[in-house]
């Protein structure tokens, strides 16, 4: 046998399959043969494959040489060590999907919506997250901690409490950490917003141990903004998330960050003649499908006008 770390695995469990079968192999060979089909569930895989092969095709140009010409009668004692080793990965199996499926796993693939498309969907631990238009989570759940990054876009979190896992929501500047609550989270280019509906959620900075924790109520806002700091208000906690219903709702918001916003919940891009435009700041609420209504208050409260293009944008001027 040459050694594993010289070959790749399916040369190393041909040559096992060949050597097996020729009925010379010793003790030192058993052994290691033992240990490297138990190693790694696809090795047993890969040396299954071969040993059927063999067997069907005796005759096979690529293993002729090296097989023998007598095999030894009786059942091969290394027939019970694939047994076992079958047996073992099918164990491995099952306390794998008992691992996952009672929320631990480490890691998961991100979870994405389109734009104008807002998904709920149930957690590994029974919590509850709504994404809106155009975000994007990923889960990271562990024995002691479920963790969820928020890469973009808004989340809407019912938790289920659970003392010993606190639930985490890593926002980039800020992580969120909460037992049992509800509670929305919101990120863009320009800033990170929370906002608690029930319950009481802490919020720091993982990044500067001496920053203080805000602590946050229901009807509680905060909204921390690149290079502007922090603001805090209030709101009805029953407005928290309305965006799940279809309403958006902005105080003291640039033009732009409601073009994001609508773009991101109908598809309808708000173009700007200009970067002042875009940084005039109102307060509005307004549902997504009522936008022509919150252009025409525009249009009466401020020296703008408006039209469609073509390709259905709406053009501020």
């Amino acid at each position: 046998m040459r050694p594993p770390e010289e070959s790749t695995r399916e040369e190393v469990a041909r040559d096992w399959a060949v050597a097996l079968n020729s009925g010379e192999i010793d003790l030192a060979s058993r052994n290691a043969f033992e240990t490297w089909l138990c190693e790694d569930e696809q090795n047993l895989l890969a040396f299954e494959k071969y040993e059927m092969l063999l067997q069907s095709l005796s005759g096979s140009a690529e293993l002729a040489k090296a097989e023998p010409s007598a095999r030894s009668s009786g059942r091969p004692w290394w027939r019970g060590v694939v047994a076992v080793a079958a047996s073992i990965a099918v164990v491995a199996g099952a306390a794998l999907l008992v691992y996952t499926t009672n929320g631990f796993e480490p890691e998961a693939s991100p979870i994405q919506t389109a734009a104008a498309e807002i998904r709920t969907l149930t957690l590994p631990d029974g919590s509850v997250a709504t994404l809106g238009g155009r975000s994007r989570i990923e889960t990271h759940y562990e024995a002691d901690a479920r963790r969820v990054t928020l890469l973009e876009g808004d989340a809407y979190f019912d938790v289920v409490p659970d003392t010993s896992r606190p639930f985490f929501v890593d926002a980039g500047t800020r992580v969120v950490r909460v037992v049992g609550t509800e509670f929305s989270v919101s990120r863009d280019s320009e800033a990170v917003r929370i906002a608690v509906a029930e319950g009481k959620v802490e919020v720091f900075n993982p990044g500067v141990k001496d920053l203080p924790v805000e602590a946050l109520l229901p009807g509680d806002k905060i909204e921390i903004v690149s290079r502007q700091g922090i603001t805090r208000s209030t709101v009805e906690p029953a407005s928290v998330g309305r965006w799940r219903e279809g309403w958006l709702s902005f105080r003291d918001a640039s033009l732009g960050e409601i073009a994001e916003s609508v773009e991101r919940y109908s598809n309808t891009r708000l173009v700007f003649a200009s970067s002042d435009l875009e940084e005039t700041r109102v307060t509005a609420s307004f549902g997504i499908d009522n936008i022509e209504q919150f252009l025409a208050a525009l249009e009466s409260s401020h020296d703008i006008s408006w039209s469609r293009n073509s390709n259905g944008d709406i053009l501020i001027r």
